[in-house]
């Protein structure tokens, strides 16, 4: 997830959707993101079974990396598909995150 000032610049004027209005302690929230258009609804028609993509690991777990392929899209690339390195875990020194 990028931060805000990799998105918005101060004074820039933009259009968001407000989310939630607390009274107390007196905070509107605004969403940038929900305005955007659902990347998920066209995935099958850019990713194909075999396909060879480039992304960016995002986070390490025990089990696998996490890759964003594009904004709004990460998905797991499980431990097992990592060259075996001959020690527990060893993948994960080949791998490090953006």
């Amino acid at each position: 997830m990028s931060h805000a000032s990799e998105v918005v610049t101060p004074g820039q004027e933009i259009t968001v959707k407000v989310l939630r209005v607390d009274e107390q302690p007196e905070r509107i929230a605004l969403g940038l993101k929900q305005l955007m258009p659902d990347p998920w609804l066209t995935v099958q028609a850019r990713y194909e079974v075999g396909q060879v993509r480039l992304g960016r690991v995002t986070r390490l777990a025990e089990f696998g990396a996490f890759v964003e392929l594009e904004p709004g899209i990460e998905a797991l690339a499980h431990a097992s598909t990592f060259a075996p390195t001959g020690r527990p875990g060893g993948w994960a020194r080949t791998v490090s995150v953006a």
